[in-house]
């Protein structure tokens, strides 16, 4: 019986234990699920000089408002975009003083006139709006005016559309919003920064765009940066955000240079100590950095200078250190 006896089937027989992870390498960028909050600023917007209807209206939310430009007309007055950190309040003729007359000299010069930076109206400011204002196509009632109709004040900061609640041929009161603008945002930030993040310089992806943002405070201060975040969330035109409110919205924390890491299965990994951990292949052991995990795979950066091996222990020897 002995003589006769047959082997067991190959097909029958037990695997052999699995005792090493094959590793790989792969691009690892770090992305992890965030909180942006924005905070305080209210909505700003071009409104209605005078009372009447609109006759004309250029308003496309996702552009830019140029100051001296016409961005629409009320009773076939057209009014110039301009800046400044003080709104006109009344028509200016030769002679008026005060911190409207000052702004506009101010707007005047960065755009380019030679106006003097002190002083009243006079002759050469009165040349300079009629100037610019020829120059946009419009012409005034009174050349010797300033008039309140003919300009759409634009508060300091970003001028990007970000909604249109009126249109063409509707009757509207002075003051009315025409033109819904990007609000002027005190902070834009990370609610809470994630821990122990791999190092380098990040980026914050909102709806599909990457910003930078700072890794020690978590803001996004970039100008161009805060303008594409808020008017990406489209903003109700009608709406008004009360001074000092917050929102929110979720946001990827990114690597803006995705690292090579290592693949491996966690088991491999033993002393592991904050964000470093011991690995060993045979009879070499080392101490790799921990980059994170996912899907039960264990992310791993080797020292610089260090050879990966090619596969490391399942079942490593706790008992042995490593450097």
């Amino acid at each position: 019986m002995l003589a006769t006896a047959s082997a067991v089937p190959d097909a029958l027989r037990p695997a052999d234990a699995v005792t090493q992870s094959v590793l790989s390498e792969r691009s690892f960028d770090d992305s992890r699920a965030a909180e942006l909050r924005i905070s305080g600023g209210t909505q700003r917007a071009l409104r209605a000089p005078v009372a009447g209807r609109v006759t004309a209206l250029a308003c496309t939310p996702g552009t830019e408002i140029a100051r001296g430009s016409v961005p629409f007309s009320i009773n076939g007055i057209s009014a110039l975009a301009l800046g400044g950190a003080q709104p006109p309040w009344r028509d200016l003729v030769e002679g008026d003083t005060g911190t409207d007359v000052s702004a506009l000299r101010a707007e005047l010069r960065s755009l380019g006139f030679m106006v003097p930076e002190r002083g009243g109206v006079d002759s050469t400011l009165l040349r300079a709006m009629n100037a610019l204002l020829k120059k946009a196509g419009v012409t005034p009632a009174d050349a010797a005016v300033i008039a309140q109709a003919n300009i759409a004040w634009i508060s300091p900061g970003p001028a990007g559309i970000t909604g249109c609640p009126l249109g063409i041929g509707e009757q509207v009161e002075e003051g009315r919003i025409l033109i819904a603008l990007a609000d002027n945002l005190a902070t834009v930030s990370l609610s809470t920064l994630p821990e122990n993040p791999v190092e380098g310089a990040r980026v914050v992806e909102v709806n599909g765009q990457r910003y930078p943002i700072d890794t020690e405070t978590g803001a996004v201060t970039d100008p161009d940066a805060l303008a594409a975040i808020i008017a990406g969330e489209r903003i109700p035109a009608d709406q008004n955000a009360e001074a000092g409110a917050t929102r929110t919205l979720g946001a990827r924390y990114i690597l803006a240079e995705a690292v090579t890491a290592w693949v491996t299965a966690p088991s491999a990994l033993y002393n592991i100590e904050g964000a470093t951990a011991c690995v060993a292949a045979g009879r070499q052991t080392l101490r790799v950095n921990l980059l994170g995990s996912q899907l039960g795979q264990s992310f791993i950066r080797f020292a610089e200078g260090v050879t990966p091996p090619r596969a490391l222990d399942l079942v490593p020897n706790q008992s042995r250190a490593c450097e």
